[in-house]
C-alpha cells in the first residue's frame, strides 16, 4: 500500500497524516509530494495499530509516544501524565520568577516533574541554573531522567519523595514550581480520555486542592524558598490564592492556568 491510498483509507480519522509521518519518520508535509511511496509491511502495521488506538479513544501523546513541549521533545508512556500546552505558561512563570532572584546561577525546584518537560524546559532556557526535580513515583523519575538526557537538559534528580517533606530545612530554593494533582473527580466536565492517565498524578481529594495546600504549608514553615509556582485550574485560584495569603504566600500574577507567589518576608 502506498501513502496516498493508507491516507484515503484513514481520512476520517483526525491526524492520521501525523501518525503516518511519525511511523515513517518523516514531516507530514513529506507526505503530500511522496503519495506513491510504497509502506512496507512493518511500518503499516505500525500506523494501523495506532489508528485503532485512535479510534478507540487513546490520547495522541499516548498513541505516538512522545509529545512537544516548549520546543523539546518528550518521549510519554502510561506512568504519566501527557503535558499540555496550559502547563507552558506555568513554565513561563518560572522563568519570570528566576528574572527576580539577585543571582546568576538561580535553585529551581521542580515538585511532581512526571515526564521531566517543566525541568527539562527550565534547563534549556537557562543553562547557568541549577535545576532540582522530583516525584513520587519511581517510574516516572525513570522516564524524566530518560528525556533529560535525550534533550540534553542538565537537571538533578533527586530520590522519589512526599512533596518537601524529605528536604533539609535549611537548603532553600529561589523558584520552586510544581503541576502537582489537582483534578476533582466530581468536575462534570472531565475528559473521558482522561482515564488513560496515571490517577496518581490527576486527582486529589479536597476538590482537588489536598497536595497543594500541603506545598504551600511546606514553604510557609520552612521560610527559606523564595518564589512558588503553581499549576491549577482556573475555577479553583482564588481558593488557592486565600489559602496561601493566610499562609503568609502572596500571590504576584496568575498566567493562564498558572499561580506566581512570592513569600511575604522576600516580597519585592
Amino acid at each position: 500500500m502506498n501513502v496516498k491510498t493508507w491516507l484515503k483509507h484513514n481520512k476520517d480519522v483526525k491526524k492520521a497524516d501525523i501518525v503516518l509521518a511519525t511511523v515513517l519518520k518523516h514531516d507530514p508535509s513529506w507526505l503530500v509530494v511522496h503519495e506513491d511511496f510504497a509502506i512496507d509491511t512493518e511500518d503499516q502495521a505500525k500506523a494501523d495499530a495506532a489508528i485503532k488506538n485512535l479510534k478507540n479513544g487513546m490520547p495522541m501523546g499516548y498513541v505516538m509516544g512522545a509529545t512537544e513541549f516548549y520546543g523539546n521533545l518528550i518521549r510519554l508512556n502510561r506512568d504519566v501524565l501527557i503535558p499540555r500546552p496550559e502547563t507552558e505558561l506555568v513554565v513561563d512563570l518560572a522563568l519570570e520568577a528566576t528574572k527576580k532572584i539577585d543571582s546568576r546561577f538561580p535553585k529551581i525546584l521542580d515538585i511532581g516533574t512526571g515526564s521531566g518537560c517543566i525541568a527539562i524546559s527550565l534547563a534549556k532556557q537557562l543553562p547557568k541554573a541549577r535545576v532540582y526535580a522530583t516525584d513520587i513515583s519511581p517510574e516516572a523519575l525513570d522516564l524524566a531522567i530518560f528525556n533529560a538526557n535525550f534533550n540534553h537538559a542538565s537537571v538533578r534528580f533527586l530520590p522519589p519523595t512526599d512533596l518537601m517533606s524529605d528536604f533539609n530545612p535549611n537548603r532553600g530554593y529561589d523558584v520552586v514550581v510544581a503541576n502537582l494533582p489537582y483534578v476533582n473527580r466530581e468536575w462534570d466536565w472531565l475528559d473521558k480520555n482522561l482515564d488513560y492517565e496515571p490517577e496518581i498524578a490527576l486527582f486529589a481529594e479536597d476538590d482537588g486542592l489536598e497536595l497543594i495546600k500541603e506545598l504551600i504549608d511546606q514553604i510557609a514553615e520552612r521560610k527559606i524558598d523564595k518564589y512558588l509556582v503553581l499549576e491549577a485550574d482556573p475555577c479553583q485560584h482564588q481558593k488557592i490564592i486565600k489559602y496561601a495569603k493566610e499562609k503568609t504566600l502572596k500571590h504576584l500574577k496568575t498566567n493562564g492556568f498558572g499561580l506566581l507567589f512570592v513569600t511575604t518576608e522576600r516580597h519585592v
